[in-house]
């Protein structure tokens, strides 16, 4: 009697995972990741998007079909990395010479020529870092099509969404269109297989990535896991109940009802029962400890290499035995000159503009949320969300150099060497990417109802009455 009854609830259970959207549970609520205010979960129909009625960021979708197209996506991908990683992209001819490039070979060269550390983060943002998306996703959706869950699903989609910045396969292939804009007028070039397989790879991530439905999917996960415990009591994996949340006009906080929402997969859990979240593991909190901080220490890092990045020469140029240095700088005058505006323009934003606002813009939000400067918390949240999207573009002038130090190897005719300003620039995007993931964008808000409680009082006192002699 009791099996029939745990397989009926199995089966349930299982029908649910399989037609989809699940229910609605009433008082559900849902906190937004960037103002911290509370609203109820109402159900939205495919296609729509629910957003937060104070500061306007996406709070969850509801995206058709999101597990199949994630899956199919990914499988696609997969099967044209594999590719990518053995065809050449380029085929460069000079002087009677030629050279390939394969996607390991521009991290190869630059560890070959005494950059280690450049070679290693062209491996990491452009092999490693995109395998693991493609495969943990299949990894993740294929067994929920069936209702089940794969082991340790949590942890790898918690890793899934923590990596997705630092997959940077399109900065790669923009880079390798600057170079090859670059190689053209001085030797014959010619674009193979492996790069429509990489643009096939960039074009599938993509689909993958802007598909799935992140609140369906740690849904999905959470209902699998209770599969596995159908026999077993309520476990700590599910939280306690929440209450009813207050109207909207009120702009109730999670942190006032002592509820922390997860920054990986969104649930809502009581901070007092939980450190860290039931359902993905992450660490649960308020708000981000010494966020401030720690995010204007990274910025500092990064305007002290600010200027050595583009006063050292990234790369040096050898020609018949006459080595030319060339700086950031340098390479943007010479696109001018040679009249490749639009790739100059690219340059030039992508390797002095964009590294520039993002110190300013990460300065700005931190003075803010110490309420030194009192701009509205909503243009800032816009400011820190297109900070925090635009940051890794800086990279593809470590991608250009990667690319042309690998192909341009032609001995005492021609050859290109990485140099030190290569370095410091890299250094100065990835202190600002983390600078960038470490700020805590709740504290605006924070600092803005703190200056509005702060006026009340103020006018209260104001108008209160004298006391009679």
């Amino acid at each position: 009697m009791k099996q029939s009854r745990l397989r009926e609830r199995v089966m349930r259970l299982r029908h649910a995972l399989r037609t989809w959207p699940r229910p609605q549970k009433e008082g559900e609520q849902a906190a937004c990741l960037f103002c911290d205010t509370l609203h109820e979960a109402l159900d939205i129909r495919e296609g729509e998007t629910a957003r937060c009625k104070r500061c306007d960021h996406v709070i969850y979708e509801n995206r058709p079909a999101s597990l199949v197209r994630a899956l199919c996506f990914s499988m696609t991908a997969l099967i044209l990395m594999v590719l990518a990683q053995t065809l050449p992209f380029l085929t460069l001819g000079a002087a009677g010479l030629k050279r390939e490039l394969t996607l390991l070979n521009a991290a190869t060269a630059l560890i070959k020529h005494d950059a280690p550390i450049l070679g290693g983060c062209v491996i990491l943002f452009t092999i490693i870092a995109p395998l693991f998306l493609i495969g943990g996703m299949i990894y993740a959706t294929a067994p929920l099509h069936s209702g089940r869950c794969a082991p340790g699903t949590e942890r790898i989609v918690k890793w899934l969404y923590r990596t997705e910045p630092w997959n940077m396969v399109e900065v790669f292939l923009l880079g390798v269109l600057v170079s090859l804009l670059k190689l053209v007028q001085v030797a014959e070039v010619s674009i193979n297989a492996g790069f429509w397989s990489f643009a096939g790879v960039m074009a599938c991530m993509a689909g993958a990535l802007a598909g799935i439905d992140r609140r369906e999917l740690w849904d999905r996960i959470e209902l699998a896991t209770r599969c596995k415990h159908s026999g077993k009591s309520r476990s700590s994996n599910e939280s306690a109940p929440l209450t009813q949340s207050r109207s909207r006009a009120s702009f109730t906080k999670a942190m006032d009802q002592g509820l922390a929402a997860c920054r990986t997969c969104g649930k809502l859990n009581p901070v007092a029962d939980h450190k860290r979240c039931p359902r993905c593991y992450s660490r649960l909190y308020m708000r981000k400890p010494d966020s401030i901080e720690n995010t204007i220490v990274l910025v500092v890092a990064a305007i002290a290499l600010f200027v050595p990045a583009h006063i050292l020469p990234m790369m040096t140029i050898t020609e018949l035995g006459l080595s030319t240095d060339k700086t950031i700088i340098q390479g943007v005058v010479t696109f001018w000159q040679d009249g490749a505006y639009p790739i100059a323009l690219v340059i030039f934003c992508a390797s002095i503009m964009i590294p520039l606002l993002k110190i300013v813009s990460l300065l700005w939000v931190c003075a803010a949320a110490k309420g030194r400067v009192h701009p509205k918390p909503a243009t800032l949240t816009k400011v820190y969300a297109i900070t925090e999207l635009l940051g890794r573009w800086s990279m593809i002038d470590i991608f250009v150099v990667g690319i042309m130090v690998s192909l341009v190897q032609f001995g005492s005719y021609t050859s290109m060497m990485p140099k030190s300003g290569a370095l410091a620039f890299a250094t100065v995007v990835v202190l600002t990417m983390f600078a960038a993931m470490n700020f805590d964008p709740r504290l605006l808000w924070d600092q803005l109802d703190s200056t509005d409680c702060q006026s009340k009082e103020t006018e209260a006192s104001e108008t209160l009455p004298e006391p009679n002699p």
